[in-house]
C-alpha cells in the first residue's frame, strides 16, 4: 500500500480535553478513506490537526507526528501556507466567501500570484472537474451565494481543487444536503479519487461504505479498527467497531 498521509502516536488536547489519544493512522494514496464514529470521538479534530488548521483553535496543543509523503508537517522548518495548499479542506456546510463565483475559486490561486489568461483557465478547469462551468460560466461575476447549497458545495470543492492539492479533507460534506444533491457530491468524489487522496469524515454509514476504499473507527479519541471498508464492514475485527456498526451506540 502507498502511503500519502501517515499519523503517528497523534495526541491532541484543547486545553485539559483530551481529544485524540494516540492515534496511529496510514491513509492510502489516491484512495478514499472514510473515518466513522459517534459524535464528540474527534473526527473532525483529526482532519484539522492533518492539515494544521488546529493552530488556528485557541487552547489547542499537539503531540506526535503526521507525515505527508514521510515528512512530519509539524517540524518547524516546514511552511504551513505551503502545507494547507497540498492538504485542502472542504467544510461540513459550505461557506463560499462574499465574493464572485470567480473569485470564490480563483482566490488561493492570486494568493499565490497567478494572473491574467492562466488565472481564467485553472478556475475553468476547477469548475469543470466539478460539473459547474456549464451552469456558471455566463454568470462568474454573480456572487457564489447566489448558487444552490448543492452548488455552492461544489464551488467550495472547485476552490479547493484549484490551487492543485494532493489530499483533499471533508468534514461532513453531505450532511447539509438533499438525498438527490448528496447522490451528485457522492459521485464528484468518487471522480476526484483518481486524482486525489481523499479523507471523508462521515456520520452516514451508508455512505462510507458506498464511496470509501478504507474506513477507520475512532471512539473516544482511539482508533478502534482501521482496514478496507468492504472487509471493517462486513467482518469487524473488534467488537466495540460491531456494535457501532450494529447501531447499539451512535
Amino acid at each position: 500500500m502507498d502511503v500519502k498521509i501517515e499519523t503517528v502516536n497523534l495526541n491532541v488536547w484543547y486545553g485539559n480535553l483530551h481529544v485524540l489519544r494516540d492515534v496511529s493512522l496510514k491513509v492510502p494514496k489516491d484512495r478514499i478513506t472514510a473515518i466513522i464514529g459517534p459524535s464528540g470521538c474527534g473526527k473532525s479534530t483529526l482532519l484539522k490537526t492533518i492539515n494544521r488548521i488546529i493552530e488556528l483553535v485557541d487552547g489547542a496543543r499537539v503531540e506526535g507526528k503526521v507525515l505527508l509523503d514521510g515528512r512530519n508537517i509539524y517540524d518547524p522548518d516546514v511552511d504551513v501556507i505551503e502545507v494547507r495548499r497540498r492538504i485542502g479542506m472542504v467544510f461540513q456546510k459550505p461557506n463560499p466567501l462574499p465574493k464572485s463565483i470567480f473569485d470564490n475559486v480563483a482566490y488561493g490561486l492570486m494568493i499565490r500570484g497567478v494572473r491574467g489568461k492562466e488565472l481564467f483557465e485553472h478556475v475553468e478547469r476547477a469548475l469543470r472537474v466539478v460539473g459547474l462551468w456549464n451552469d456558471v460560466k455566463d454568470r462568474l461575476d454573480e456572487p457564489g451565494f447566489n448558487l444552490s447549497i448543492g452548488q455552492q458545495q461544489r464551488l467550495c470543492i472547485a476552490r479547493a481543487i484549484a490551487v492543485e492539492p494532493e489530499v483533499i479533507l471533508m468534514d461532513e460534506p453531505c450532511s447539509a444536503l438533499d438525498p438527490f444533491t448528496t447522490r451528485k457530491i457522492e459521485e464528484l468524489i468518487r471522480m476526484l479519487r483518481e486524482h486525489y487522496t481523499i479523507i471523508i469524515v462521515t456520520h452516514n454509514m451508508q455512505q462510507a461504505y458506498r464511496i470509501s476504499d478504507y474506513t477507520g473507527f475512532l471512539y473516544m479519541g482511539r482508533l478502534v479498527e482501521f482496514g478496507p471498508t468492504k472487509q471493517l464492514f462486513r467482518e469487524p475485527r473488534e467488537k466495540l467497531t460491531r456494535a457501532y456498526l450494529n447501531g447499539y451506540f451512535s
